[in-house]
Protein backbone atom coordinates (compact mmCIF):
# COMPACT_ATOMS: atom_id res chain seq x y z
CA UNK A 1 0.00 0.00 0.00
CA UNK A 2 2.45 2.18 0.96
CA UNK A 3 4.68 2.06 -2.67
CA UNK A 4 1.52 2.96 -4.27
CA UNK A 5 0.38 5.82 -2.68
CA UNK A 6 4.28 6.77 -2.64
CA UNK A 7 4.15 5.87 -6.55
CA UNK A 8 0.49 8.53 -6.70
CA UNK A 9 2.35 11.18 -4.59
CA UNK A 10 5.00 11.34 -7.27
CA UNK A 11 2.53 12.07 -9.78
CA UNK A 12 0.18 14.53 -7.49
CA UNK A 13 2.53 15.61 -4.42
CA UNK A 14 -0.14 17.86 -2.90
CA UNK A 15 -2.41 15.90 -2.56
CA UNK A 16 -3.95 16.57 1.12
CA UNK A 17 -5.89 12.98 1.17
CA UNK A 18 -3.51 10.64 -0.57
CA UNK A 19 -0.60 12.26 2.46
CA UNK A 20 -2.78 12.09 4.98
CA UNK A 21 -3.33 8.19 4.19
CA UNK A 22 0.50 8.09 3.58
CA UNK A 23 1.44 9.49 7.17
CA UNK A 24 -1.34 7.66 9.00
CA UNK A 25 -0.89 4.25 7.57
CA UNK A 26 2.54 3.49 7.59
CA UNK A 27 5.30 3.16 10.46
CA UNK A 28 8.01 3.97 8.08
CA UNK A 29 8.16 8.04 9.61
CA UNK A 30 11.51 8.26 7.95
CA UNK A 31 10.55 6.68 4.18
CA UNK A 32 7.41 10.00 4.57
CA UNK A 33 10.23 12.27 6.14
CA UNK A 34 12.20 11.83 2.59
CA UNK A 35 9.81 11.55 0.77
CA UNK A 36 7.95 14.89 1.76
CA UNK A 37 11.64 16.73 1.61
CA UNK A 38 11.99 15.46 -1.50
CA UNK A 39 8.33 16.36 -3.66
CA UNK A 40 7.63 19.56 -1.21
CA UNK A 41 9.32 23.01 -2.26
CA UNK A 42 10.99 23.74 1.29
CA UNK A 43 12.74 26.47 0.80
CA UNK A 44 9.42 28.19 -1.29
CA UNK A 45 7.44 27.33 1.90
CA UNK A 46 10.06 29.17 3.73
CA UNK A 47 8.59 32.91 2.98
CA UNK A 48 8.58 34.49 6.69
CA UNK A 49 5.32 34.86 9.15
CA UNK A 50 2.14 35.92 8.52
CA UNK A 51 -1.20 35.67 10.30
CA UNK A 52 -2.56 33.48 7.76
CA UNK A 53 -4.42 30.34 9.20
CA UNK A 54 -3.27 28.26 6.52
CA UNK A 55 -7.18 26.93 5.60
CA UNK A 56 -7.71 24.87 2.50
CA UNK A 57 -6.31 22.03 1.09
CA UNK A 58 -4.15 20.54 -1.52
CA UNK A 59 -0.89 23.16 -1.36
CA UNK A 60 2.53 22.32 -0.37
CA UNK A 61 2.16 23.95 2.88
CA UNK A 62 -1.18 21.98 3.83
CA UNK A 63 1.21 19.13 2.91
CA UNK A 64 3.99 20.54 5.28
CA UNK A 65 0.77 21.26 7.81
CA UNK A 66 -0.21 17.32 7.46
CA UNK A 67 3.11 15.91 7.96
CA UNK A 68 5.16 18.23 10.64
CA UNK A 69 2.00 17.85 12.72
CA UNK A 70 2.53 14.04 13.17
CA UNK A 71 6.24 14.83 14.06
CA UNK A 72 5.80 15.53 18.06
CA UNK A 73 5.21 11.55 17.98
CA UNK A 74 9.00 11.47 16.63
CA UNK A 75 11.01 13.64 18.52
CA UNK A 76 14.25 14.33 16.68
CA UNK A 77 12.98 13.49 13.58
CA UNK A 78 12.06 15.79 10.18
CA UNK A 79 14.62 18.96 11.17
CA UNK A 80 14.39 20.26 7.68
CA UNK A 81 10.81 20.09 7.41
CA UNK A 82 10.19 21.59 11.05
CA UNK A 83 12.60 24.25 9.73
CA UNK A 84 10.35 25.16 7.10
CA UNK A 85 7.24 24.83 8.99
CA UNK A 86 8.80 27.28 11.12
CA UNK A 87 9.61 29.93 8.44
CA UNK A 88 5.91 29.29 6.91
CA UNK A 89 3.43 32.08 6.43
CA UNK A 90 0.80 30.43 7.64
CA UNK A 91 0.33 30.19 11.85
CA UNK A 92 -0.66 27.04 11.83
CA UNK A 93 2.42 25.42 10.19
CA UNK A 94 4.88 27.23 13.03
CA UNK A 95 2.34 26.15 15.76
CA UNK A 96 2.65 22.41 14.29
CA UNK A 97 6.66 23.54 13.80
CA UNK A 98 6.79 24.58 17.50
CA UNK A 99 4.71 21.05 19.01
CA UNK A 100 7.15 19.10 17.49
CA UNK A 101 9.98 20.65 18.78
CA UNK A 102 8.12 21.22 21.63
CA UNK A 103 8.62 17.05 22.28
CA UNK A 104 12.07 17.79 21.59
CA UNK A 105 14.61 16.73 24.42
CA UNK A 106 16.66 19.12 23.73
CA UNK A 107 17.46 21.91 21.09
CA UNK A 108 19.82 21.05 18.64
CA UNK A 109 22.25 24.40 18.16
CA UNK A 110 20.45 25.08 14.56
CA UNK A 111 16.96 24.27 16.03
CA UNK A 112 17.36 27.25 18.97
CA UNK A 113 18.96 29.63 16.01
CA UNK A 114 16.30 28.74 13.94
CA UNK A 115 13.75 29.37 16.95
CA UNK A 116 15.56 32.27 18.09
CA UNK A 117 14.93 34.05 14.80
CA UNK A 118 11.39 33.44 14.65
CA UNK A 119 10.68 35.04 18.04
CA UNK A 120 12.07 37.88 16.77
CA UNK A 121 9.71 38.36 13.57
CA UNK A 122 6.50 36.25 14.98
CA UNK A 123 2.95 38.48 14.14
CA UNK A 124 1.08 36.30 16.64
CA UNK A 125 1.57 37.18 20.17
CA UNK A 126 0.49 33.82 21.33
CA UNK A 127 2.75 31.93 19.29
CA UNK A 128 5.59 34.30 20.05
CA UNK A 129 4.63 32.87 23.73
CA UNK A 130 5.50 29.90 22.80
CA UNK A 131 8.55 30.47 21.17
CA UNK A 132 9.86 31.79 23.76
CA UNK A 133 8.90 28.98 26.21
CA UNK A 134 10.23 26.98 24.21
CA UNK A 135 13.74 28.76 23.82
CA UNK A 136 13.59 29.01 27.79
CA UNK A 137 12.70 25.43 28.25
CA UNK A 138 15.63 23.98 26.00
CA UNK A 139 17.90 26.58 28.45
CA UNK A 140 18.77 29.33 25.17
Amino acid sequence: MDDLLRGQLRREPFDTYLWFSLVDGTSDIDGVLDLAAELLPLVDLATGPTLDLGLGSDRPEHVLDIVVSRLDAHPGKGWPLIAAALANATVRNRNMAVRALDAWPAGTPAAAEAVAAAARIEPDPGLDRRLRALLRKWGM
